[in-house]
């Protein structure tokens, strides 16, 4: 139970340093333009805002997942390429 407790804390861990980085990127730049392009309210910037935060931890989790599995070697790598003649 103590091996899956640190596995998920080594997963959150590279979670919170993969968000952290992409929390950096253009998106929130370009959210800005365009909220003042198209002269939206400031309720709109919370909500594009927190939408954006939750999109960025869906995309953070992806290679962080991968890095988790790498390391642990508890699950097997799928092949990257199927070939014609599996099917």
């Amino acid at each position: 139970m103590w091996r899956v407790l640190r596995e998920i804390g080594t997963f959150f861990k590279s979670v919170l340093w993969q968000w952290w980085g992409l929390m950096s990127c253009a998106l929130w730049t370009f959210t800005a333009v365009y909220g003042q392009m198209h002269s939206k309210p400031d309720a709109w910037y919370v909500h594009a805002s927190f939408g954006l935060a939750i999109f960025i931890v869906c995309v953070s989790t992806f290679p962080s997942l991968e890095g988790t599995v790498q390391k642990s070697g508890s699950v097997e790598r799928m092949p990257q390429r199927v070939s014609r003649q599996n099917f």
